[in-house]
């Protein structure tokens, strides 16, 4: 009878409570902390009871956590504190059983009975063994009626029979751990994610355990923090202190992750991390900023180099021309002058002025001319030293595309490699800058020198991977072989590298495709880019992706099969399919080789 009154008076005083109020209280809820915040969340959860679910759920799920943060810390809570936690137990209880997830509504409702018995709050206490109750008499009457297996699985009545079930165990963990992460007990939080992580294993759910493991490795890597945790909306840019610009290597991919981790961060609370997270996204911006301005600079500056070279050239030739002319004018003047000198006596001493005179300015002439040679010599070298400029930037074939202006666009056909490290997030997060500079320039380094040994292009790098052209701008006769052969030398020499154990362990996968392709310089006169484009392009990264699906090191197509012979993949592990990929109708042959090691 108690509990009813208390419950007359609780629908009752909730019933005057109008809307405005509750609009109020949810503006209010965002600029409150602690105990406060709390007894504002149980307002609210205790007016959307009933009355809209989702607003009930979302309030209910944040007062449970807030007051799970203060149950677990350890602190001395008065009377009216404990009664608010044990509330916003009841309330999340509440919602989870509404949503038939009777496992945890069972797990929090006898927290807050426990809770509530200590306090002395007897309506929290009877309401949680009320549905206590309940749930126990759904799963008696599932196995009462002989349909266990069926009834169990659709109320999720097993979990509330056996206690030691893994899923029981991997929520507590997780909840353990978020607890400890939020109290910056970062070595205890390690040690629950790492149980939960072996839970989720146990149970064949290896996604959700990797994502775990991000998190330990992140954690690993978070230095302590002191200072008390505050929403990421309190701070301004100008409370950042941001790294040094020149002092990071920086890539659109790492960005997004950054960003994405951050945002992650802070959807979970957790905003000084996230504040770090926003941090290293915003110095990144900065460096991509900077760098895309300093090549956008240095490639005008070179064109516009190369402009001026040309026009002086232009002008050095017509130079050269009106010399030649005014040469060949002299010349008949002179022959003029000496008829004259055998005609008449008085003319040849004037013609002998003359030609002294003109002697004269031959002279000056021939000098002049040698010197516009000179500096025709000059504008050469200068072309050679612009090529070397380029061809540090792109290959040799496209920096003499580019420099002798060759036709803006053609068809041609070509083989297209695209090659990707594995796992190349996890190795650029436990490794520092400059490490991860070497690392790249070690991988890198001899996979460009393989490339262009079989007279490759590599268009283009992405951070973890580049495309790379056999045949365009100019084609060597075998373009088809030497992508296959260069992609086989590199994977045995990777597999070199990694058994010295001079670099961390890495994997690659390549994919190979042929066709026709759309060549040619695109852009203004201020810059230009050699591009390669065509549904080649596209199917040959798609071919790229499949070693993921395969869990192979090189995968090409048909057409680049028909191509090699017997020779060629002697010693291979190799398997064909037929296999459907975006951006082609019809399906495509591949050819997929297995194993850790190619015989070269």
């Amino acid at each position: 009878m108690k509990f009813l009154f208390l419950l007359a008076a609780f629908i009752l005083t909730f019933s005057c409570w109008g809307q405005t109020d509750a609009d109020a209280l949810e503006k209010q809820v965002k600029g409150k902390s602690g105990f406060e915040k709390l007894a504002t969340l149980n307002q609210l959860s205790a007016f959307f009871n009933g009355n809209n679910d989702r607003k009930f759920r979302k309030y209910a799920k944040q007062g449970c956590v807030l007051a799970e943060n203060f149950d677990e810390s350890k602190m001395s809570l008065s009377s009216e504190q404990s009664n608010m936690i044990a509330e916003a137990f009841n309330h999340f209880a509440v919602s989870q059983y509404d949503k038939k997830h009777y496992l945890d509504a069972r797990n929090i409702f006898q927290k807050a009975e426990t809770l509530s018995e200590d306090i002395g709050n007897e309506a929290v206490a009877t309401n949680a063994k009320i549905y206590l109750a309940k749930i126990d008499s759904l799963a008696d009457d599932a196995v009462k009626d002989n349909i266990f297996n069926r009834t169990l699985t659709d109320l999720n009545l097993d979990r509330v029979v056996s206690n030691t079930n893994s899923k029981v165990g991997i929520a507590f963990e997780l909840k353990m751990a978020q607890a400890r992460e939020n109290k910056n007990d970062t070595t205890k939080a390690i040690e629950h994610y790492q149980e939960a992580a072996k839970l989720l294993r146990d149970k064949g759910e290896f996604d959700k355990a990797e994502e775990i493991d991000t998190k330990i490795a992140s954690l690993q890597t978070r230095k302590p923090q002191n200072q008390l945790q505050q929403p990421i909306s309190s701070f301004s840019l100008t409370d950042l202190e941001l790294p040094e610009v020149d002092s990071i290597n920086a890539n659109p991919e790492e960005a997004r992750s950054v960003l994405d981790q951050a945002t992650l961060l802070e959807r979970n609370n957790d905003y000084q991390s996230a504040l770090a997270y926003y941090k290293r996204y915003t110095a990144l911006q900065r460096k991509l900023e900077k760098d895309s301005l300093a090549q956008e600079a240095a490639r005008t500056e070179v064109l516009l180099e190369m402009d001026r070279l040309k026009q002086e050239n232009e002008i050095a030739d017509l130079n050269i021309a009106a010399i030649q002319a005014e040469k060949a004018a002299e010349e008949r003047a002179k022959n003029v002058l000496f008829f004259g000198l055998a005609l008449i006596a008085i003319t040849a001493i004037i013609v002998l002025i003359l030609y002294i005179s003109k002697r004269k300015k031959h002279a000056q002439l021939t000098q002049a001319y040698e010197d516009l040679d000179q500096a025709k010599e000059d504008l050469q070298e200068a072309k050679v030293h612009i090529s070397k400029l380029l061809e540090q930037q792109v290959s040799p074939e496209i920096a003499s595309a580019l420099i002798e202006e060759a036709p803006e666009k053609r068809k041609q056909f070509v083989a297209i490699m695209f090659l990707d490290i594995r796992g190349f997030t996890p190795i650029a997060e436990q490794m520092e800058a400059k490490e991860l500079i070497e690392y790249q320039n070690h991988i890198f380094g001899f996979m460009i020198e393989i490339i262009q040994k079989y007279h490759g292009n590599i268009n283009q790098f992405m951070g973890d991977g580049f495309m790379a052209t056999f045949g365009a701008p100019i084609s060597h006769g075998e373009d088809v072989k030497n992508a296959f052969l260069a992609g086989k030398e590199i994977i045995a020499q990777l597999e070199e590298v990694n058994a010295k154990g001079i670099a961390p362990h890495t994997k690659v996968g390549i994919g190979i495709h042929a066709g026709q392709v759309v060549t040619g310089n695109v852009g203004t006169e201020t810059r230009k880019q050699f591009s390669v484009t065509g549904n080649t392009v596209i199917i040959a990264a798609r071919i790229e992706q499949l070693n993921k699906q395969y869990g192979s090191n090189m995968i090409i197509s048909q057409e680049v099969n028909e191509y090699l012979d017997n020779s060629d993949t002697k010693g291979m592990n190799s398997q064909n399919y037929e296999t459907h990929v975006k951006g082609r109708t019809e399906p495509v042959e591949i050819l997929v080789f297995n194993g850790e090691m190619i015989v070269s």
